[in-house]
């Protein structure tokens, strides 16, 4: 395939749109990711709320393993409710229990 000295413009135009699409469609990617990032821990603290509401004795492991997240996100979830002042713990971490207080 040969190409002559008149189409090197055309050339370069073309990846000037291939990579100008590229940005726009990332930039569409990263957005969405962000709003659903933010809705899934909004749910997630729902989740736990609700599950701790009907157990108060129920373990960040055992949480974990109902709501199909790992026990570390479940971890940093009840640290953000309790320093939100939405669950409290009462007791030792071995037999104490979470109160909702919403």
């Amino acid at each position: 395939m040969a190409f002559c000295i008149s189409d090197i413009p055309s050339l370069f135009d073309g990846w000037a749109r291939i990579r100008h699409a590229i940005r726009v469609y990332h930039k569409e990617i990263s957005e969405n990711q962000c709003n659903d990032v933010v809705t899934n821990v909004a749910s997630n603290e729902d989740k736990v709320i609700a599950l701790l509401r009907q157990d108060g004795k129920m373990t960040a492991k055992v949480l974990a393993a109902s709501l199909g997240l790992t026990q570390r996100q479940v971890q940093r979830i009840l640290a953000n409710l309790k320093e939100r002042n939405k669950i409290i713990r009462h007791g030792a971490s071995k037999n104490g229990y979470w109160e909702v207080t919403d």
